[in-house]
Formats: structure tokens, C-alpha cells, sequence
């Protein structure tokens, strides 16, 4: 018997992240890409809709950045309130360099 898949969905601003991140995880055997998004409204409504095993969170997505906590952990808890069970994996970067 087949173990069941893990569903993502990726959440980032950058179209080259998502499609390079949507690439990637679609050659991994047990993942299955879900969807991906720019905004947090549209990741909301997914969790909604689908079930979502992991969102994978480009900490400065739109709506979330780094420098503002309180709000990046009110979104988390949107999230856990919309989809309870659904693990988050931030991703962090320094464009700076």
C-alpha cells in the first residue's frame, strides 16, 4: 500500500521562488504542490478549501515581513484557526548580498 502523499502549499512573492520551489518539490517522490501563492488572502482561502499538510512561507511574502513579528505571528494563528494540524516551514533569505 502506497503511503499517503504530504500536501504543500508554497506561499512566496517571488514568482522565480514559487516557480522554482513548485518545480522542485514536483520530482519528490510523497509531495504533492497543492498550490502556490503570492498573498496571504489567496493562501488563507486555500487552507480553507483543501487539506493542506505543510505551508512553506517565504518569510517576506506579501503582507508578512521579517521586521514585523506581531504580524507574521497573527497570520500564523490565522492560519492554525483556518487549518488546525497544518504545519508551517519558513524560509528566510538575506537579498542583501
Amino acid at each position: 500500500m502506497p503511503s499517503p502523499k504530504i500536501s504543500i502549499l508554497i506561499i512566496a512573492h517571488s514568482a522565480i521562488m514559487l516557480s522554482s520551489l513548485r518545480t522542485f518539490l514536483s520530482t519528490v517522490e510523497g509531495i504533492t504542490v497543492v498550490g502556490s501563492t503570492g498573498a496571504a488572502e489567496e493562501a488563507y482561502k486555500a487552507a480553507r478549501a483543501q487539506h493542506i499538510d505543510l505551508l512553506l512561507v517565504d518569510v517576506d511574502m506579501a503582507g508578512i515581513k521579517l521586521h514585523n513579528q506581531e504580524l507574521y505571528k497573527q497570520s500564523m494563528n490565522l492560519v492554525d484557526t483556518i487549518s488546525p494540524g497544518t504545519r508551517c516551514l519558513v524560509l528566510v533569505g538575506d537579498t542583501q548580498q
